[in-house]
């Protein structure tokens, strides 16, 4: 019977920071992901040490562990073969929660302002806004239409006669990539199970240990990624004997169970604001309700009251219309009795 071969779930902020700290790692996954040759990176990564609320059967260190891995903004300046430069940002998020879009957008917006020093600059140079490039790894199926890894890239356009505009990568001008970035959008959900071996892409191969259906039943910090052998690829090896090491330490292990518990909470306070939001939202179509059942009863009433005031000026038109026959009645009568005389 085949024996497991475990590893840390890296979909985990802290597996996954754990990760990138192997440099030769980070550059290989880094290289691989953007098909891109890097010769050179420098972290800057940012970390939130922001700690979530208690919760009813906390285990103790589990909480306080969070503010260690909470959240961990991945960031790195790379140097490409041909010598461009510019800032990789890597979002990592397992569920879909509805504040999602404004946490990228905020901060996709925070990278953009920030300047960093290029790599192997001289002492005292000052800091530069180097051009962007966003990795987004998903624990959800963002759209069933696009597959395991989209690139989402820009292209030079001549608007005035529609033709592209044929610029190599090394050539493009600073000014308009530093304000616009490509990205990248893992599914990881659509990751397809890839055997031992060569099989699958080398972006496949690299991306399966992320594979979730590998995740053990009731576990899931762990994966079993199978023994590997001779033919995983270089930095792949190397990434799946690093992840095998972390599953067995109980640091780790701590870091994990606090991002569940974090996680747990972050969806309970979604799901809350979600209620309050249905309840919101009832509480304002019944109160639009009561509003359109007063206006109708008050245009009814105004309705009744034209109504009746049509009615007694009727009324009073009538009236006067016989009064003014009597009077006349009366008066060809006074002038019979008059002649008669």
């Amino acid at each position: 019977m085949k024996q497991p071969y475990l590893i840390a779930n890296p979909i985990y902020d802290g597996v996954f920071k754990a990760l990138m700290e192997d440099l030769e790692i980070a550059r290989g996954f880094l290289s691989v992901v953007l098909g891109l040759v890097i010769e050179s990176l420098r972290f800057t990564s940012r970390e939130t040490t922001s700690v979530p609320p208690g919760i009813a059967g906390d285990v103790p260190g589990i909480t306080a562990s969070c503010t260690s891995i909470l959240r961990l903004d991945f960031c790195a300046v790379i140097r490409t073969a041909d010598g461009g430069q510019a800032q990789v940002i890597i979002e990592l998020q397992k569920t879909r929660l509805s504040g999602d879009i404004v946490r990228f957008r905020h901060y996709l917006a925070t990278r953009y302002v920030t300047c960093e020093i290029p790599l192997d600059a001289p002492a005292g140079a000052r800091p530069e806004p180097l051009p962007v490039l966003c990795i987004y790894l998903l624990g959800f199926v963002a759209d069933n239409r696009l597959p395991l890894v989209t690139r989402v890239e820009r292209r030079y356009m001549d608007a005035v006669s529609g033709l592209p505009i044929d610029l190599p990568a090394a050539r493009r001008p600073d000014f308009v990539e530093r304000l616009t970035h490509d990205a990248w959008f893992v599914q990881i959900p659509r990751i397809r199970r890839i055997g031992r071996g060569a099989e699958g892409t080398p972006l496949e191969r690299l991306l399966s240990v992320f594979d979730q259906s590998r995740m053990l039943e009731g576990d899931r910090h762990r994966l079993d990624y199978e023994s590997p052998d001779a033919k995983l690829d270089k930095i792949l090896a190397r990434i799946v004997r690093q992840l095998h090491k972390l599953q067995t330490d109980p640091e780790m292990e701590r870091i994990m169970s606090a991002e569940d518990l974090f996680e747990i909470e972050q969806q309970r306070i979604h799901e809350d604001l979600a209620q309050a939001l249905f309840e919101s939202e009832k509480l304002r179509e019944e109160s639009d309700r009561r509003r359109e059942e007063s206006d109708r009863r008050r245009e009814e009433s105004d309705r009744r009251r034209e109504e009746s005031d049509r009615r007694r000026e009727e009324s009073d038109r009538r009236r006067e219309e016989a009064e003014r026959e009597v009077s006349q009645l009366r008066k060809l009568l006074e002038e019979g009795t008059g002649s008669a005389e």
